[in-house]
């Protein structure tokens, strides 16, 4: 139990414990907490914000300790860690960091602190974010679970991994998708994009298009015969979701921590707003067809303008705080698949088909970032996710198992808040290049970071 905490909260399936506050913490909490709300904050020093040696030394602390968290959820949930060989350099002194570096290092403490932030529909407590679901009727490619029996946390069957997916579900139900497909959003109808009369595009591989309600057995399919010498694709409900980021964890344990540490907001989760960037294709020919969402920076303007501002913000506290739990770096742009292995008839339909895209896309943009809401009372939808809408999921095997709404909430536009986005989305920035890190920034670990690893 970290220093200074007590007073276990009881959940579901997992006990928190609240922090023991001081007089000396509250004084400095609300200067903090201040911040956030004024609009007319300014970003100096620290000495020119909080006057207060008290609290000044307490932010000191507090920021220095947030490099600490990392490593311990690490070493609380991995026995026997080596490290062989490895090397560690001397650590940044952040006792001299400005506020505005230090603000995307004390996330998880404004958040902590702001009470409208957790407040839940019956309890003040934190929530375990436990989606509730029934088994699957379609073995393959995940066909999404209904309302049914509360899953344990961080259960896994025999022989089963723990790599796990942080992100955005897309899914969508229509009338030509699967039967079993929850709606998590209503803003882009992805069969816009999809070519299901097979009118350009000639074959797709066996799973057949992925959003826009999923896959189907169709009798009267129009695709030709695939490698089993049928003409049906897999059947599937649509699991399509954007991936912010990945995390292999290396047991159940760790797994039940990063569901923890979300739910106690130990991440900025903001109101989450997207808008498709482009569509195109990656891979080996035959390709697959992707629709990307990347970052869009333009420093001539503030960056709670810049289109998908939030995944990138959310990556890199994600990537930070879970690294030691086996969080990998993703690649940009952010994207989801439409369908794999996708060959057109002829040049001139693939060139009909991006054409056509091209529309759906641009008539998207033209809207703006939208903000993803849930169907109401959807097979599927829990009341949380429409109630507090604009969250992130915890993904299993392409099924989402956890949900976690926003806490980081608008204005976007005080200056203590931009310098706060602008810092955490920085960290992906490479500003000699002018794009996006194709790898992290190594990190830089002192004597304490050492000592910690060894215990």
């Amino acid at each position: 139990m970290p220093m200074g905490w007590n007073s276990p909260i009881h959940t579901r399936a997992t006990t928190y414990h609240l922090p023991r506050v001081s007089s000396a913490n509250i004084s400095a909490r609300e200067t903090v907490t201040s911040l956030l709300e004024k609009s007319s904050a300014v970003c100096g020093s620290i000495q020119n914000t909080i006057q207060d040696e008290d609290n000044i030394e307490w932010v000191r602390a507090k920021t220095e300790h947030i490099q600490l968290k990392g490593v311990e959820c690490a070493k609380n949930t991995c026995e026997n860690v080596q490290h062989d060989g490895q090397e560690f350099e001397e650590s940044h002194d952040f006792s001299q960091t400005d506020l505005s570096e230090t603000m995307s290092d004390t996330y998880d403490d404004f958040a902590r602190d702001r009470d409208q932030t957790f407040a839940t529909d019956d309890t003040s407590v934190y929530s375990s974010g436990v989606m509730e679901k029934q088994p699957r009727g379609v073995p393959p490619r995940g066909s999404r679970a209904a309302v049914g029996s509360v899953p344990s946390v961080g259960s896994f069957s025999a022989g089963e991994g723990h790599t796990v997916v942080i992100g955005l579900c897309l899914s969508r139900r229509s009338g030509i998708g699967h039967a079993d497909t929850v709606t998590r959003q209503s803003e882009f109808d992805f069969n816009e994009l999809q070519d299901r009369d097979y009118k350009y595009v000639s074959s797709t591989d066996e799973e057949g298009w992925l959003a826009g309600g999923g896959e189907r057995r169709d009798p009267h399919s129009k695709e030709e015969e695939i490698g089993d010498g049928t003409r049906h694709k897999i059947p599937a409900a649509d699991t399509v979701h954007i991936p912010i980021i990945q995390i292999n964890a290396p047991s159940s344990a760790a797994v039940n921590e990063i569901v923890s540490a979300l739910a106690r907001g130990e991440i900025f989760i903001p109101h989450m707003s997207i808008m498709p960037e482009t569509l195109t294709v990656k891979g080996k020919s035959p390709p697959d067809l992707v629709v990307s969402f990347g970052c869009e920076r333009n420093d001539d303007v503030n960056p709670e303008d810049w289109s998908n501002w939030c995944l990138e913000f959310l990556h890199n506290q994600l990537y930070e705080y879970f690294e030691p739990l086996g969080a990998v770096w993703s690649k940009r742009p952010f994207q989801i698949t439409l369908a794999r292995k996708v060959k057109w008839k002829t040049i001139k339909h693939m060139n009909k088909y991006f054409a056509r895209s091209e529309d759906v896309i641009h008539s998207w943009r033209e809207k703006g970032p939208q903000y993803l809401t849930p169907q109401k009372d959807a097979l599927g939808v829990t009341n949380e996710e429409v109630v507090r809408s604009h969250g992130i999921y915890l993904i299993r095997n392409g099924e989402a198992t956890n949900y976690f709404p926003p806490n980081f909430q608008p204005p976007y536009t005080t200056n203590v808040t931009r310098s706060l986005i602008k810092n955490v989305v920085n960290k992906s920035w490479d500003s000699q290049h002018r794009d996006w890190l194709v790898q992290p920034v190594p990190r830089y670990r002192g004597p304490i970071q050492i000592i910690s690893s060894m215990i």
